[in-house]
């Protein structure tokens, strides 16, 4: 067993959003396997800048050392900005990597004694602080990759020289990085390819997909109308004539690639095609003020933006009463390479999806077949009777519950995410190979997935992209099957 893991996570709970989702799983599942972790993060000021939690706001010190079952948690207080533009982010970023730095005399005597350094976010900052932590305890390094810079670069709109000049050092910064990666975990398929194609065909460097753990405790399935009486009569979160109507839900975070402000314009355009639907949005972020600024101006009573702040274990029964969920991406790079955490928990509570999306989120849909996907969101206002039909259709709709049931068994079956821990973790011979027969005894998580989806190379399939851009209305050419990507 790995004595002591330290976990870079700029994002981590109770901070809103997948990074922070993803950081916060991994932490959980490396718990089991680890008997230390120390996870070295900000106070919750994202993305108004602000620490508006209560458990934190009357903390003055800068730094702030938590206690958990395993777990060291050392907050970092950073300057009360909010998250907006990309050059507030890289300060605020390079604030944290610099405060870190500065405060190794009280930070290193957690630190101490780590066997592992493990980079999550900021993405590129990340990297040269655990490369550095590294170095300086005589610790193994790995990076968990959520994007790649270099690839979303094509996504920003670059006016003016300056904006040119930081996109190039952003892009330089971040191959320099990969430079000093030897080990990596990656979100999707997806990047586990670019990542490798960015490595180089004779590099040896290990890059092993790691799913976006969930907490299955509370992400399962439950009765929609259970769910909806829940939500309406003790949360009182929704409208009571909501309870009868169809119902599209979004939980997540407002952001620039997800379009929102796009798909409020949209649903404005095509509410007389869908009959009795309702729209319900949760979430936070940059965008948030300017969606619900459209949605009064448009005037759209059947959407609805959830402003209360709701624990985080209480979001299963928001998704839970959907008759579908959105999933909406925009960008080019975003649609190909993004797995967002919101698809995993969409698909833990058995929900339909509907998606603006290509790469693993469309290959995934499509082949297991639990959803509707679309090219953009545009294209929702020209098969918006097509959606009309679907939400109609209440069999097909059970349906898709119950194939998101089978997916969800599969993706998150906890011995399968806990052995890829273990190959990325047992470079050193940190972890004994009994040690994961060991915890597999333990586990009583068992799922046999029924025969006519769970079908042998075809299952596999689904991970089939372009590492090329491509227009989105272009189909994704087959890659051949290769379980050593899988691997």
């Amino acid at each position: 067993m790995v004595d002591k893991v330290t976990v870079i996570a700029f994002f981590f709970e109770p901070t809103f959003g997948g990074a922070s989702t993803r950081s916060t799983e991994i932490v959980r599942m490396l718990k089991k396997i680890t008997r230390e972790v120390v996870v070295i993060t900000t106070f919750p000021q994202y993305p108004s800048g602000k620490i508006e939690d209560p458990k934190y706001r009357g903390i003055t010190d800068d730094i702030c050392i938590e206690r958990d079952d395993a777990a060291t948690i050392i907050r970092i207080r950073l300057p009360p900005l909010p998250f907006r533009g990309l050059l507030t982010r890289f300060f605020l970023f390079s604030i944290f990597g610099l405060k870190v730095i500065l405060n190794l005399g009280k930070i290193g005597q957690y630190v101490k004694g780590s066997n592992v350094i493990y980079s999550h976010t900021p993405q590129v900052v990340s990297m040269y602080l655990g490369w550095f932590l590294s170095k300086l305890f005589g610790a193994d390094h790995i990076t968990d990759i959520q994007d790649l810079l270099s690839l979303e670069l094509r996504d920003w709109n670059r006016r003016g020289i300056l904006a040119r000049i930081f996109a190039l050092m952003a892009l330089l910064g971040e191959r320099l990085a990969l430079k000093l990666v030897k080990r990596a975990s990656t979100a999707t398929i997806s990047l586990k390819i670019a990542t490798k194609k960015i490595f180089g065909k004779n590099n040896k460097n290990e890059v092993v997909w790691i799913p976006t753990p969930v907490a299955l405790e509370h992400f399962q399935e439950r009765d929609k109308y259970e769910a909806r009486d829940y939500v309406i009569n003790k949360l009182k979160l929704v409208p009571k004539e909501f309870m009868d109507k169809k119902i599209i839900v979004y939980t997540g975070f407002f952001g620039i690639y997800q379009g929102l402000t796009d798909l409020v314009k949209v649903i404005a355009r095509i509410r007389d095609k869908l009959d009795n639907t309702c729209f319900i949005l949760m979430g936070d972020g940059e965008t948030k003020r300017k969606v619900m600024s459209l949605i009064k101006k448009l005037k759209l009573d059947d959407v609805i933006y959830v402003g209360k702040k709701v624990p985080r274990e209480l979001v299963p029964w928001i998704i839970s009463m959907a008759d579908m969920c959105l999933l909406p991406l925009k960008g080019r790079t975003s649609k190909l390479l993004a797995l967002p955490t919101k698809f995993y928990e969409y698909v833990a509570c058995s929900r339909p999806i509907l998606a603006v999306s290509s790469g693993d989120v469309r290959a995934i849909i499509e082949k297991f077949k639990v959803g509707l996907v679309m090219d953009s969101i545009q294209e929702l206002e020209k098969r918006a009777e097509e959606l009309e039909r679907l939400l109609s259709n209440d069999k097909v709709l059970e349906e898709y519950c119950r194939r998101a049931k089978v997916l969800a068994r599969w993706l998150f079956l906890e011995n399968n995410i806990i052995t890829r821990f273990f190959r990325i973790l047992n470079k050193k011979g940190y972890i004994r190979l009994e040690n994961l027969s060991r915890y597999q005894k333990r586990s009583t998580y068992t799922h046999q997935a029924p025969s006519d989806i769970y079908q042998s190379q075809a299952l596999f399939q689904i991970y089939l992209l372009a590492l090329r851009p491509v227009q989105p209305s272009r189909p994704l050419p087959a890659i051949r099957w290769d379980s050593t990507r899988l691997s």
